[in-house]
C-alpha cells in the first residue's frame, strides 16, 4: 500500500509542564504574542534534536526562572496553532526549590498565579491547556 504523504502529521511539537503546588497548578500569563488574552501554562516548542522533557525544563527555566521535577506525560493532544500543526505533550511536573521566587523576564511571562480545580472554570485558558488541566484533576481526583 502507497503511503499518502498528507497523511502523516508535520508540525511542531509543545512540551508544557502542569507544575504543581499541593491541590494547585500554575497558570502563566503573556500580555505579547497572545491577541485573544489567554492563560497558558509555562513551556513552549522543543528545538530539533532535542527531548520533549528537556525541552519543558528549559523553556520553564526560561520562562520563570525556575527548576522543575518532571513526572508523567498527563496528554498528547494535536491541535491546530496560529503557526500550523502542532502536538501538545503535557507533563505533571513540580518546582525543584517551592521557595525560589519567580524570575519573570519582560519578554515571556507577565503573571503566574495558583488556581485549584474549583477555579478553573473562572478563567480564560487557551482550550488545549485547558484541557490538560482539566485531565490533570480527573486523573488526581480517580487516585
Amino acid at each position: 500500500m502507497k503511503e499518502i504523504a498528507s497523511e502523516h502529521f508535520v508540525g511542531k511539537v509543545a512540551s508544557k509542564a502542569i507544575i504543581t503546588r499541593g491541590n494547585e497548578v500554575l497558570i502563566a500569563f503573556c500580555n505579547t504574542r497572545n491577541p485573544n488574552k489567554l492563560w497558558d501554562i509555562p513551556g513552549g516548542r522543543v528545538h530539533h534534536g532535542e527531548k520533549p522533557e528537556g525541552a519543558v525544563v528549559r523553556e520553564v527555566m526560561e520562562e520563570l526562572g525556575v527548576s522543575i521535577q518532571v513526572n508523567s506525560i498527563i496528554l498528547m493532544e494535536q491541535f491546530l496553532h496560529s503557526e500550523g500543526p502542532t502536538l501538545l505533550i503535557a507533563y505533571e511536573a513540580e518546582l525543584t526549590n517551592p521557595e525560589m521566587p519567580f524570575g519573570l523576564p519582560t519578554d515571556e511571562i507577565d503573571e503566574v498565579r495558583w488556581i485549584t480545580k474549583d477555579q478553573l472554570s473562572e478563567q480564560k485558558i487557551f482550550p488545549v491547556c485547558l484541557l490538560a488541566l482539566e485531565t490533570y484533576f480527573k486523573r488526581k481526583t480517580a487516585t
